[in-house]
This record gives structure tokens, C-alpha cells and sequence, in this order.
């Protein structure tokens, strides 16, 4: 009898594997379960096609997407990102402070500013006193890191180049695409700079790092829909971006998600847009922090930025601020992952609907011939900032139309001839109206009692912003009564 050769079994390939990657100490290995990770995105590939969740409330459409993220991270080595720098935060800063000297023959380090511990993390200190005016930093266009430079970089520029960037024409998606490259490039020109960035601790946005159950706190305000609506955005970004560095084979390894949410991170609490059609990271520039009082500005001349001292003198020693501009605290929140303590362009927005009483077909006819709401819009919306001392016109005459009771009050106010006051029993029930609605307002915005130190550093941000939020209604309510009062008053003097 032949004997039959017996088959070797093979051995079942392990889902689990460590990614070969180039032999750099600085970029760290990671073990990823490709299978799984297979999986996972195909998943959310499903969940982020564009109408896919539309009929989801705001916070399921995060839960669904939020549980996907944190498996996906999971599977892909965890929250580490790809490239580590190997030297202390002094020698970090050292390093990038002789890169920056090297490239600007006056950019100011060691002599006018240093770089130095701030309640921020790191921030530039004055190092001199300074005069209203007087230069405080110099940085050349050479160091720039651009979308621009992105098109004409010999290395990357065919990917950025290809149909897939084109077709999307997205500044900011090109300059995090482009940092992903550099970060991940032991030879990139702006090693010292990019190694000087926040690292682990740079994720610091909710759209990127909060959970269900944190942003929860804050599910009714607006602000909430575009945290999620970001989420979702990154998302279909960051799988897209992963196919094209397939598909080129530039990126050490499959695209991670925690380095690309690092990456836009980076973009989004950073950039500068300096010049047309480009987003920008200037380095030096983009370590000074921002506060509400900020005592600098900066000017751009096509050559070099500028940055100068401003609202009075800048002391030896203090930390030097820049203001973000009329950000409301959501605002801030939203892109840079921080809210003001008492911020002046904090907002109240405002949504309101006509009853559904026996005029309001009339009612709608009125507030669109006044030019208050479109034929297609079913709801008055407007923002009162923390800086206004009144109403604004168009709150007060669509309550005034949501006031009139009787068809002769409705003959009346047709025929007024712009917006205004019609009557003081149309006034006075148009403001108790505003009044009343307001008074449910804050009331339901009242402030859960728990102790702030239980907070995570998230919902700390969060019950800030509530606080904001109740700050405003209570603005906007003052208004309110105040205008109430000065009616009666006025209405009383003319009875007597």
C-alpha cells in the first residue's frame, strides 16, 4: 500500500499582529487586530453615509458612533499615537527654539519672550518689559506649515494632487492630511516644530474625546448638534483620508483614528488663515494662548508675521495672551476645547413659534411681509450677546404679532406703517408673553446640585457653558422687564 502524505495543518493565522514599521525609535509599534479593526469600519462606514442617521435624535446618533470609535481604538492599539518624541520637554523646547532661531534672524526667543509653564500647559512668557506697539515676535514665512506648502511639497505633493483632494478643495483637510505625513516622517524639515506639539494631552475637544454620558449635560443646547454633527464629519474625513494613504502608500501603517483625531485637533485649535485659499500653523505664533483681555496682535506682510504688544504694556514675566475675537463661549468650546469665565460675547439664542391659534395664518402672512420670518421658516431665531442693552426690533414685533387677540387689533397693526410700537396693551402683552416664556426657560435650565470636583475635565467645561447659559437667560430676561417697567411707567404718566 502507498502510504498517503499526510497534510501539514496550517497554522491559523492570528488576528492579532504587530504592524511592521520603519525602524525608528520614535515610532512606536503597535499591536493591531486588523480583522477586527476590518470589521469596525465597515460598521461605521454604514453609520456616517450622508442620510444614513437622519431620522436619529442628536445624542443616539453620537452613542452609536461613540461606541464604534472606542472599539476602533481599541482594536488599533489604543490611545497612543504613532510618532513619540524620545527627548525630556526641555530639550523638546530647546531643540525647537534653535530650529526657530536658525530660521528668523530676529524672531525674538531669549530676548523679548521665552516659552514657559502656563494654567494652559505651555504658553510664552515675556522675558522684558514691553511698550504699547512694540515687536514682540518675528516669524518668517520659511517655517510656515501650509496647505499651501502641501501642493508643492517634492515628497507628498502628488497625493495632494490626486483627484481625491481636488474634487474635496478643503484647506484644512489638506493641512491635517499634510501633519499626519510630517509628524510621521523622521526626515521632515519641521521635526523640532512637530515634536514640540502636544502630544496625548492635545486631545482636547469634545467632537473628539467626550462621552455619552458627558455630553449628555448638554443635549438641549444648540451647541450640542454641531459637536455631533463634527464627530460624524471627522469621521467620513478620517475614512476617506485612510483609503487615499492606502492607496499611495506614503503612511507607515494603516491611518489610525487617534492620530488622525490628533492631527485635526492640532488644525483646528491652532490655525491661522493668514492668506487666501490656505490654512496655516505658524510656530512660535501658535504657542501664545488666548484670553479675553489679550495684550497682543499680529500683522502678516507676505514675508514675515509680526506679532505685537497691545492694550497697554506687557510686563517681564507675565504670560503673553492673544484675543480668539468675538467667540462665544460655545464657540470656544466647540474649536478650541475651552470656556471663557466671563466671556463678552457670550449670546442667548433665542427660538420662537407662532401659536397655532385662530389667526395664525394671518399672524405668519404679517411676520413675512415684515420681513421677520421667510415663507419656508416656521420659527424666529436670533442671538442677544451679553453686550446688548436692548431687545432686538425683530424679537419685539414678532411678539407683538403673536400679541394681537381680535381682528380689529389685526385691521390696526396691518396698516402700521414699519416696525414698532402699536399699542400699550400690544406692548404689555407682547413682553409678559416674552416674559413668561423666558421665566420656563430658566427654569428648566436650572443647575443639577453636584459637586464640582466629581466633574471630569470635560463636563467641567460643560456645566460651565449651563452656567453661561443661565447667565444669558437671566441677561435677556432683565431686558425684558426692564422695557415692561419703563412701559408702565410711561403709560402712567400719560393717564395722569
Amino acid at each position: 500500500m502507498v502510504k498517503k502524505k499526510r497534510r501539514k495543518k496550517k497554522k491559523k493565522a492570528t488576528s492579532s499582529q504587530v504592524v511592521p514599521l520603519p525602524d525608528v525609535p520614535e515610532i512606536q509599534r503597535f499591536k493591531i487586530n486588523e480583522k477586527e479593526v476590518t470589521r469596525i469600519v465597515k460598521r461605521i462606514k454604514r453609520k456616517v453615509k450622508p442620510g444614513e442617521l437622519n431620522n436619529v435624535s442628536t445624542l443616539d446618533k453620537f452613542k452609536l458612533i461613540h461606541h464604534d470609535v472606542e472599539t476602533l481604538i481599541a482594536a488599533q492599539g489604543g490611545r497612543h499615537l504613532l510618532w513619540q518624541n524620545q527627548c525630556t520637554p526641555e530639550e523638546t523646547l530647546d531643540n525647537f527654539g534653535e530650529w526657530l532661531a536658525e530660521k528668523s534672524e530676529d524672531s525674538g526667543l531669549g530676548e523679548r519672550w521665552r516659552f514657559g509653564d502656563s494654567i494652559y500647559g505651555r504658553g510664552v512668557i515675556a522675558m522684558e518689559d514691553m511698550e504699547d506697539k512694540s515687536l514682540i515676535m518675528k516669524v518668517p514665512r520659511e517655517v510656515f506649515f501650509s496647505s499651501a506648502n502641501a501642493l508643492e511639497c517634492p515628497k507628498y505633493g502628488q497625493v495632494f494632487q490626486s483627484i481625491e483632494f481636488v474634487q474635496l478643495n478643503n484647506p484644512s483637510y489638506n493641512l491635517v492630511a499634510f501633519l499626519l505625513l510630517h509628524n510621521a516622517d523622521p526626515d521632515s524639515p519641521w521635526r523640532p516644530y512637530l515634536n514640540a506639539l502636544p502630544r496625548d494631552q492635545g486631545l482636547i475637544l469634545p467632537s473628539f474625546c467626550c462621552t455619552p454620558d458627558e455630553l449628555k449635560m448638554i443635549e438641549n443646547l444648540e451647541i450640542c448638534k454641531k459637536i455631533v454633527k463634527l464627530s460624524i464629519n471627522h469621521m467620513q474625513l478620517y475614512l476617506n483620508l485612510r483609503d487615499i494613504f492606502n492607496r499611495f502608500n506614503v503612511y507607515p501603517s494603516e491611518l489610525r483614528w487617534y492620530d488622525y483625531a490628533w492631527a485635526a485637533a492640532m488644525i483646528m485649535t491652532r490655525q491661522s488663515r493668514i492668506t487666501h485659499g490656505a490654512i496655516t500653523l505658524i510656530p512660535g505664533h501658535d504657542f501664545v494662548n488666548s484670553d479675553q483681555n489679550g495684550s497682543c496682535s499680529s500683522t502678516y506682510n507676505g514675508k514675515c508675521l509680526h506679532l505685537y504688544a497691545e492694550a497697554g504694556n506687557v510686563t517681564a514675566g507675565q504670560e503673553i495672551f492673544m484675543d480668539y475675537g468675538s467667540r462665544s463661549s460655545a464657540d470656544t468650546l466647540h474649536c478650541n476645547g475651552f470656556v471663557y469665565a466671563d466671556n463678552v460675547y457670550d449670546c442667548y439664542r433665542i427660538c420662537l413659534a407662532l401659536d397655532k391659534d385662530e389667526f395664525h395664518k394671518i399672524k405668519k402672512m404679517q411676520c413675512e411681509r415684515r420681513g421677520i420670518l421667510k415663507s419656508n421658516e416656521s420659527f424666529l431665531t436670533c442671538e442677544i450677546q451679553q453686550m446688548d442693552g436692548q431687545l432686538p426690533e425683530t424679537l419685539l414685533e414678532f411678539a407683538r404679532i403673536q400679541a394681537l387677540q381680535t381682528k380689529a387689533e389685526i385691521l390696526q397693526y396691518m396698516k402700521k406703517a414699519s416696525l414698532g410700537f402699536l399699542s400699550a396693551e400690544n406692548e404689555t402683552r407682547a413682553l409678559e408673553m416674552l416674559k413668561f416664556f423666558l421665566e420656563q426657560e430658566l427654569q428648566s435650565s436650572t443647575l443639577e446640585d453636584r459637586d464640582e470636583n466629581d466633574f471630569t475635565s470635560m463636563e467641567k467645561n460643560f456645566y460651565c457653558l449651563l452656567k453661561v447659559e443661565q447667565k444669558m437667560i437671566i441677561h435677556v430676561l432683565d431686558l425684558v422687564v426692564h422695557h415692561l417697567t419703563n412701559l408702565k411707567e410711561t403709560t402712567t404718566e400719560t393717564m395722569i
